[in-house]
């Protein structure tokens, strides 16, 4: 197809070089090829969000800033769907903005997955609570401080098969949320396995990087980098994966996941804040970079230790998932 598209191109350009055509006619013409040519050489970036999602932006709905700091519990929960939206109708402006310049982005709507395709990472356990936790019994965990959480167990036995600070309620509310999500990131896995780019960004509703291997904290149910990162492992086993993850929290979830599976993710690294957090695991040994805070309680970075030890992490990785 590029190579039609080049000779179709070298051909119009022939004509373009014949002086009897007329001048209004190869002003035209020379304008068309010069379009053609920065399609065919322009950067694509794909960018997936969830079908229903997109429609709920357009309709206007779940755009209004939530307050985290002093907003109910129950409004809190909206918080994730929110900021999601606000994402996708900032894509959606930014798409309308892109024509005529040297990147071609395009939106690509997703319908929703299953939460049977978790099980490639997570133990069928876990994923069992996530389809139907309303089977199961919680109890309020005490080994956790600061944040309410609670231990889920079958009914019939003491043994945990995870911990959430999520209810069993709230649980049962990011059903449709949590199988949105894998539709979204398959989606964005499948675009780049066929190479339709090699940018693709995946707009999910959960950022999912506090979540364990039978842990969901922080307004994450499901670590869709682990995810991600499984399921392309699966696909294509020689390919290195790299990710890099910037965030003011740590990445503790992913870190667990990259101890439990050493071969799935060959390089992993958390940008975080140094701040200490509720219900947050800090210590990501040699994979944590930790950026102290100036009188202001802002974030410092840039020091040329950084900027080494984020391009030790990058070396020798083809893919990076962020």
């Amino acid at each position: 197809m590029v190579a039609m598209a080049v000779a179709k191109t070298r051909a119009e350009t022939q004509r373009l070089g014949s002086s009897k055509l007329p001048t209004a006619r190869r002003a035209t013409l020379a304008a068309k090829i010069k379009l053609k040519e920065s399609k065919r050489d322009c950067r694509r970036l794909i960018v997936v969000v969830n079908r229903k999602a997109k429609n709920e932006v357009k309709s206007g709905q779940h755009l209004k800033e939530v307050p985290v700091r002093t907003a109910s519990r129950k409004k809190l929960m909206e918080f994730p769907v929110v900021r999601r939206n606000r994402k996708i109708q900032k894509v959606m402006h930014m798409a309308k903005a892109c024509s005529g310049t040297s990147i071609a982005m395009q939106v690509l709507s997703a319908a929703a997955g299953s939460l049977s395709d978790a099980a490639c990472i997570y133990d069928k356990r876990v994923v069992g609570v996530l389809q139907h936790p309303q089977s199961f019994s919680y109890r309020r965990a005490k080994d956790v401080d600061g944040v309410t959480a609670w231990n889920v167990m079958h009914h019939a036995s003491e043994s945990v098969v995870m911990q959430t600070d999520f209810s069993k309620d709230e649980l049962v509310a990011s059903h449709v949320d949590m199988e949105n999500d894998i539709g979204v990131l398959t989606t964005s896995i499948s675009q780049l396995l066929a190479k339709r780019s090699h940018d693709v960004i995946a707009v999910n509703t959960h950022p999912g990087h506090h979540a364990g291997p039978s842990r969901v904290a922080g307004f994450c149910l499901l670590n869709h980098i682990a995810l991600a990162a499984s399921l392309i492992k699966k696909a294509k086993p020689s390919w290195k994966l790299g990710v890099i993850d910037i965030d003011v929290h740590p990445g503790d979830g992913t870190q667990q996941f990259v101890e439990l599976y050493p071969r799935m993710i060959d390089k992993y690294v958390s940008i975080h804040s140094s701040a200490q957090f509720r219900n947050m695991g800090a210590d990501l040994g040699a994979n944590g970079i930790a950026l102290k805070l100036d009188n202001k309680r802002r974030c410092r970075f840039g020091s040329e230790r950084h900027c080494i030890e984020i391009r030790q992490q990058k070396k020798g990785c083809c893919t990076s998932l962020g």
